[in-house]
């Protein structure tokens, strides 16, 4: 897994039509890290078939919000757009 040279998510082709977008991440880095544009806070990306297969059967990898956020209260204002999450 490679950092991104921009975030694809803000690129306003990306919202005109977004799947060649999806094509060239899933071919190119399936699983990448992108900025969530609040307070340099990142979340992972993935476009892959079997990375997210890999990520919904991980146990270490989790949508429980209330235990992200207990040790975290100074994000507690992230809650409701984290919950909103897939994953």
């Amino acid at each position: 897994m490679s950092a991104p040279r921009q975030d694809p998510l803000r690129d306003p082709r990306f919202f005109a039509d977004p799947y060649p977008a999806y094509d060239r991440l899933r071919e190119g880095c399936p699983v990448q890290r992108v900025p969530t544009g609040s307070g340099g806070h990142s979340a992972y990306l993935i476009t892959g078939h079997p990375e997210a297969r890999a990520a919904f059967t991980d146990p270490r990898l989790s949508k429980d919000t209330a235990r992200f956020f207990a040790d975290r209260p100074s994000d507690r204002d992230l809650h409701p757009a984290v919950s909103r999450t897939m994953l």
